[in-house]
């Protein structure tokens, strides 16, 4: 693997300078611009009495640190998934906030065994139990009498799938980021969980082996300026 080199990105062209998803960075923006009290940076101090949206700020930050390649549509997509605008974040996201039910899920996509996810509310001695059991979704368990809810054994992590399908269904990010928490409300941990494999092997030959954006700044700094950057 490459080693961190200072300065190696001195004199390179930043990602934003290329691609931004400007659309998708606004939206989100105007939605923590919405929620006056859970706004971020406002409280932390005089500088940003401005109500400067943490999104905002974060998404100025990363493009100009991220280097542009020649693939500028991979290099939008690692940056996507870095700001958590991409399917599996915007999947975590929805989980978080909890918007939609399971009763959403098993009318709408398709689940050849709903049961390997869900319970219903039908006992084993009932009739209609064989016949439940069978079911592939999606169905109407409103007109079938059922009450759906996640089965307990069920991680986070095996929703991620189900939700990933059920949001894919609306055409604009708008509509998906709208049943969605904001990134920053999220677990960090858990909502950038599947970015840095990602993101360590399209910049290996800069040496990045970032495992959180902290360090991610911190390496592209270096790369940059030599020491980590402050703001």
């Amino acid at each position: 693997m490459a080693q961190l080199t200072p300065f190696a990105l001195k004199d390179a062209p930043a990602l934003i300078e290329a691609v931004f998803p400007a659309q998708k960075v606004s939206f989100e923006a105007q939605q923590e611009r919405t929620s006056v009290q859970s706004q971020t940076l406002t409280g932390l101090g005089s500088y940003w009495k401005g109500r400067k949206p943490l999104i905002l700020v974060k998404s100025i930050i990363l493009g100009s640190l991220l280097p542009k390649t020649d693939d500028s549509e991979k290099d939008l997509d690692v940056y996507e998934m870095l700001m958590a605008f991409d399917s599996e974040s915007l999947a975590k996201r929805a989980i978080t906030l909890g918007a939609i039910k399971p009763v959403d899920l098993i009318s709408s996509i398709d689940i050849h065994n709903p049961w390997d996810f869900f319970s219903h509310n039908i006992k084993q001695d009932d009739n209609r139990f064989s016949d439940v059991d069978e079911l592939t979704a999606p169905f109407d368990s409103h007109a079938l009498g059922l009450k759906i809810r996640w089965r307990r054994d069920i991680c986070d992590d095996e929703k991620v799938p189900l939700f990933k399908e059920y949001l894919q269904r609306f055409e604009t990010y708008e509509e998906k980021a709208s049943l969605c928490k904001r990134p920053e409300e999220c677990d960090q941990n858990w909502l950038s969980s599947h970015v840095w494999a990602n993101t360590k092997l399209y910049f290996s030959n800069f040496g990045i082996s970032a495992n959180s954006l902290e360090e991610l700044v911190e390496q592209l700094g270096v790369l940059r300026f030599g020491r980590k950057p402050s703001v």
